[in-house]
């Protein structure tokens, strides 16, 4: 994220004592896909993920206005206020095959 900072949103939403692991995405407001995969490596390689895609405009509303809800009640994560440990790694070449 911090490499494409100017491409991308990031909000930080604290469920309180809800675990919400879930990643959304809608595109063309027509295909809503929900999926517990992170967009790194390691999930695509070497853990085990599922999701569904699911082409459907209704579905794909529902989804959109979900995402508008959680980002009312968050806050808004500027460039270059992430996850400092995140940043160390990225700067490690080498590690980033297992990301």
């Amino acid at each position: 994220l911090e490499r494409n900072a100017g491409r991308y949103a990031l909000w930080s939403y604290d469920p309180g004592w809800r675990n919400l692991h879930a990643k959304i995405l809608v595109i063309d407001g027509r295909l809503g896909i929900v999926t517990s995969a992170n967009l790194n490596w390691r999930s695509f390689l070497h853990d085990t993920e599922n999701g569904v895609a699911i082409l459907d405009p209704g579905i794909a509303a529902r989804l959109t206005r979900q995402a508008e809800r959680w980002i009312a009640v968050s806050e808004r994560v500027a460039p270059g206020e992430g996850n400092p440990l995140g940043r160390a790694l990225l700067a490690l070449p080498w590690l980033l095959q297992y990301f």
